[in-house]
């Protein structure tokens, strides 16, 4: 192959690839002076990815640098080369150049170690630094002398960790877009109970209804940290931000009087916020404090000996299915005051917010199904190993198949008291497929599926988004029929504590608004968190898959929806990603979509066949099905496929969560089946 030489070229081409070179300098001055900014974002997404230690962080901090200095430094040396041929080695442009490529050598100066990291994140502002807060009293601990090898004992101050609610609440709130979300969400009107502000607690909270303010919601549980199955559970096991063992040392109020202090001065003096949008005071109280029933009862000052605790909390009556018999005022069933009641605007007494995750997806759900299932194996109905056949067979489809419920052992069966052993979301997910599943095995009308009938119709309007005042005075009706059955049934068993809890959950809608506003499922989730300890949960939200670019009007089937296009050139580039991520929900071709309502009320279905991505705004191209009707027996809308295609925006859908199609099990009959997570109105 023939070289080619480097000719020096004349003074003004030499020039000319000078400026080249450096015509991007108001670009790249504005690169140097963010410099710092990009290496921060970098290290703060390297350090909450999950499964990386700040070891690992270190170890890639100081490659990466290696890495980065290495191949700057290569284009540096050919770089002055090329200056010293042109004769521009000694200019301003070429000193500048020079100071560009050692500036790009060391993007991670002044980030080398873990403690100049968090050096630069505190001074930034971005950070709330944790404080440790004594506690009255001391423990002691093993302490080995290393020079020795002797063991002795050392008094270590108690403590707990408190991150200050004001600076932090301040940020959230100075976030893009926080505040123009905040002002949306206040102006919201609406007929039915879709939120908190359309409860009556809101309405009647002097600090809610009336001024410029948040609502807080606490969460308190207890996280075990190791193996629940181990030798050192409990011993290190925390609820949030202390020990559990020093709450049974010094009480729940030794911890929340700094909480209390904390809210007290959000309710009374508020935050100063300034964004491009707003300018002033907001103040802050507290909602409601959720949990399970246990945490609850610990963090409000009841007795946390739920056999013993024979007082509801959200009505101070006798449990059971009666409602009638009180007991008297709740404080009898308090075993200390709790601190929250020095808030202004908050008592115990208003926080009636359920636990329904625990309540029906780890209670009576598992309670019931393991009933219900057993007698069905008993009159041969069906045996076990068909249903475990079923479950490990069925099409789950993308939105479901991560909830596949595990197979259920004949133990799990045989024990009287106990339920099905399975998770929450898997629970949730077994109940509802259930009757899609075996339905065609079960004669209609039978007793037992029935009561399993009944719940689920219980639990479509509980755990749904929106409701009614209509739909609430049903559910009351559906609980108490519920219960009703059950006792038929089995009239040799008693009602849960947990049955009892549902029957005040209509009472508790028209306070809250939805209840799964309330439920434990996302607090939950977020505990990960702390069990991987540095193992952070990653932050997906709206991030695309991988796809490919194309033009709009070579998308199969394009004249069919291009109406759905309007005003979009057709030869505009358009992305097309396999999947998306919007708002933590995966959409994927093939999911199926609640999209709206048709006229009549029937719900529309439509089956995702491309998405399409324009500006940053997401489409859908989708194929219609024709609703048939709701079959009770399999407790799930019957549909039949259509040609009919569509285009819908990812926002203007009825319902986010993505549904799946899977056919009847009927004989002689091809009809598709879907099952709704909730009843939306």
């Amino acid at each position: 192959m023939e070289k080619t030489s480097l000719v020096e070229p004349d003074d003004d081409s030499s020039n000319s690839v000078l400026d080249a070179m450096l015509s991007s300098e108001q670009c790249d001055e504005l690169e140097e002076e963010n410099l710092q900014d990009r290496v921060a974002l970098f290290l703060t997404k390297l350090r909450s990815n999950s499964s990386q230690t700040l070891g690992a962080v270190n170890f890639v901090v100081d490659h990466t640098s290696s890495l980065i200095s290495d191949v700057v430094g290569s284009r540096q040396r050919k770089s002055v080369s090329f200056l010293r041929e042109i004769g521009h080695s000694e200019s301003p442009g070429g000193q500048q150049l020079l100071e560009h490529f050692a500036c790009a050598a060391q993007p991670f100066q002044g980030f080398e170690s873990e403690y100049k990291q968090m050096q630069y994140f505190t001074q930034s502002g971005c950070f709330v630094q944790p404080e440790e807060v004594p506690l009255p009293g001391f423990s002691y601990t093993q302490q080995r002398d290393p020079s020795t090898g002797t063991v002795r004992q050392v008094a270590v101050r108690d403590t707990f960790q408190r991150v200050p609610l004001k600076p932090l609440l301040k940020q959230v709130l100075e976030s893009p877009g926080m505040m123009e979300k905040i002002f949306e969400w206040q102006n919201q009107e609406s007929t039915a109970l879709e939120d908190f502000r359309d409860g009556t607690i809101f309405k009647t909270n002097e600090l809610f209804s009336k001024e410029l303010s948040i609502p807080l919601v606490l969460y308190n549980d207890d996280c075990e940290m190791v193996n629940p199955l181990g030798l050192k559970t409990s011993v290190h096991k925390l609820v949030s931000f202390y020990k559990t063992d020093d709450v049974k040392t010094y009480g729940i109020n030794a911890v929340l009087d700094t909480v209390v202090c904390d809210i007290e001065d959000l309710e009374l003096e508020g935050i100063q916020v300034e964004t491009k949008h707003f300018k002033g005071t907001i103040k802050a109280g507290v909602a409601q404090v959720c949990g399970d029933n246990l945490g609850l009862n610990g963090i409000l000052g009841y007795t946390t000996f739920l056999r013993e605790n024979r007082v509801s909390m959200v009505s101070g009556t006798q449990r059971g299915f009666e409602r009638t018999d009180s007991l008297g005022s709740v404080s009898n069933a308090q075993q200390e005051k709790c601190s929250l009641n020095k808030l202004q605007f908050y008592h115990v007494t208003y926080n009636v917010t359920p636990d329904v995750m625990h309540d029906i997806l780890e209670g009576v759900g598992g309670y019931e199904t393991k009933l219900v299932l057993s007698s069905l194996i008993e009159q041969k109905l069906l045996t076990l190993d068909q249903l475990n056949n079923r479950l490990t067979s069925f099409d789950y489809g993308f939105s479901d198949g991560h909830n596949k419920p595990s197979a259920i052992k004949p133990q799990d069966l045989k024990n009287p008291d106990g339920a099905i052993r399975q998770t929450a979301a898997q629970m949730w997910c077994l109940l509802r497929l259930l009757p899609l599943m075996i339905g065609d095995l079960i004669p209609e009308g039978e007793k037992h599926w029935e009561l399993l009938l009944s719940l689920l119709s219980c639990m479509e309007l509980i755990f749904s988004p929106a409701l009614t005042a209509e739909a609430v005075i049903f559910l009351q009706h559906l609980i108490e029929e519920h219960h009703r059955l059950f006792l038929e049934l089995y009239p040799d068993r008693h009602l849960k504590p947990k049955h009892h809890f549902m029957l005040h959950y209509p009472g508790a809608i028209r306070k809250l608004g939805p209840l799964v506003q309330f439920w434990c499922m996302r607090f939950e989730a977020k505990q990960g968190f702390f069990k991987r300890l540095s193992h952070v949960a990653c932050n997906f939200h709206n991030i695309f898959g991988p796809g490919y670019t194309t033009f709009l009007g070579s998308i199969e089937d394009f004249e069919k929806v291009k109406c759905g296009f309007e005003g979009i050139p057709l030869f505009s580039d358009v992305y097309l990603p396999l999947w998306i991520k919007c708002k933590g929900t995966t959409y994927r071709s093939g999911m199926t979509l609640f999209v709206s309502h048709s006229a009549d009320g029937e719900p529309q279905f439509a089956t995702i066949q491309n998405i399409v991505v324009i500006d940053s705004k997401v489409k859908f191209i989708v194929k219609k099905w024709d609703t048939v009707g709701f079959d009770r027996h399999f407790f799930a809308f019957s549909v039949s496929p259509s040609s009919a295609l569509d285009v819908v925006d990812i926002h203007s859908v009825d319902d986010h969560h993505p549904l799946h199609v899977v056919m009847s099990l009927k004989e002689n009959e091809n009809d598709h089946c879907i099952s709704l997570r909730y009843r939306l109105f």
